[in-house]
């Protein structure tokens, strides 16, 4: 290839890959429900918000979650842009699902809670909030009603604990109902429930329901 063309034209291709991207993201944040709520990238948690972040830069840069020391540097590889692009179309395909769950519903802020909120904490304490039977309303979880709601989200049984494969399927249910016949979203965000509640079972599964310490909690709205 380097004796067929011109070495700056292989590189427009690969920086070329890049400005499309980020013409991509600016397109979608005009249009993006977490935008119109008035949320900052922060909104998307460090991995997704730093991907946002070095996208929207003037010359877009490669989030590397101060892998290289540094959080950016630029892309090295078409690799580097499949990541972008995927992480970028599951922020998209959340961000459709929050506009439709809360079509009807603005997200008044800030809440009262130990943590500003972000997309987890947001879906996982309003289908808390809907498991509990308390108010359909976004609102925090008092530290009581929190620990009953892990007791029903895990496996009984020893610790390490697991989620309930019946809590998984009920969290789609409850998206599945007060969303409507989406299943083609539902279906797309599915990577994404299945890395969040992952995180349950890493960050929790090792600690005692009764020594919940809400104060450290950052996947649930819990009001101090």
């Amino acid at each position: 290839m380097l004796q067929e063309f011109p070495l700056h034209h292989l590189f427009r291709v690969g920086y070329g890959a890049a400005l499309k991207l980020r013409w991509k993201t600016e397109k979608w944040l005009k249009e993006s429900w977490f935008a119109r709520e008035s949320f900052a990238l922060s909104f998307w948690e460090d991995d997704w918000g730093g991907i946002l972040e070095g996208l929207l830069k003037k010359r877009p840069l490669f989030y590397t979650r101060f892998s290289d020391d540094e959080p950016y540097r630029e892309f090295r590889n078409l690799e580097d842009i499949a990541f972008c692009q995927e992480s970028l179309d599951q922020v998209m395909t959340l961000d459709r699902l929050l506009s439709i769950l809360f079509a009807q519903t603005a997200v008044a802020y800030p809440v009262q809670a130990y943590h500003p909120v972000t997309h987890k904490n947001l879906l996982l304490t309003c289908w808390a909030r809907h498991h509990l039977d308390l108010a359909e309303e976004i609102s925090s979880l008092e530290a009581e009603e929190l620990k009953v709601f892990f007791r029903n989200l895990w496996v009984k049984k020893t610790m390490p604990y697991r989620v309930d494969t019946r809590m998984k399927q009920a969290f789609l249910d409850w998206l599945q109902m007060r969303s409507g016949a989406i299943a083609d979203i539902l279906t797309r965000a599915g990577k994404t429930f299945d890395r969040l509640f992952g995180e349950l079972e890493k960050e929790y599964g090792s600690v005692s329901v009764n020594d919940l310490d809400p104060r450290y909690i950052k996947h649930f709205l819990v009001r101090p």
